[in-house]
């Protein structure tokens, strides 16, 4: 008896704790029509893009992909959420700056917006045109988003520049998976608990 109570409150735990699965946004499935557009859905994730005059994905110079980019208006910005609502973390994205003007400086700030209504923020910093994809990784703190929302700024006031964002690894904790093993240790614990009251 006390053999199954231990594998009932192993299998409650497994199911609250946060085994993450990982996913890598990088637009390669987004269709030709939707390449353009305001709104789009990528690897499960639906992006909003605020800038009407250059929107979504352009190609990558660094390879053969689509990348996100960040035109080269003063500010702008583009958020994201995963497509049924789900909690999810943002473990790592890629960026690149391109200038087709002699002067490129460009900032970036990210924002993930919490299941609490707590904000998480980070600073990407600088950039300055450069062929080098930066990786940047975000930790634990960065769990339990509903949406994150990046924006770039431009200092140089440069039309000829942009900022390009790809592989977007965010993770996602497996629902279904989760319920069947809480539900099936909260039937456990049930059945234990009828059995001693008989």
């Amino acid at each position: 008896m006390r053999l199954i109570f231990i594998i009932c409150l192993i299998m409650a735990k497994l199911a609250l704790s946060p085994a993450l699965a990982a996913t890598i946004i990088d637009f390669s499935d987004v269709p030709p029509e939707d390449q353009e557009s305001l709104v789009m859905v990528s690897n499960g994730y639906v992006f909003s893009y605020d800038d009407t005059d250059n929107p979504g994905l352009f190609p990558s110079i660094i390879d053969d992909a689509y990348v996100m980019f960040a035109a080269a208006q003063n500010h702008t910005s583009f958020s994201f959420a995963e497509a049924g609502g789900l909690a999810f973390g943002l473990q790592s994205l890629d960026t690149y700056g391109e200038a087709w003007e002699n002067y490129f400086d460009f900032s970036a700030t990210v924002t993930g917006y919490k299941n609490d209504g707590n904000t998480v923020n980070a600073s990407l910093g600088s950039f300055y045109p450069h062929d080098d994809v930066l990786t940047y990784s975000f930790d634990s703190t960065w769990d339990d988003l509903n949406s994150v929302e990046i924006e770039v700024y431009n200092w140089s006031g440069s039309l000829g520049a942009g900022m390009f964002f790809d592989n977007i690894v965010v993770s996602t904790v497996p629902i279904p998976a989760a319920v069947w093993l809480f539900g099936s240790a909260l039937a456990g614990l049930g059945w234990m608990r009828r059995k001693q009251t008989v």
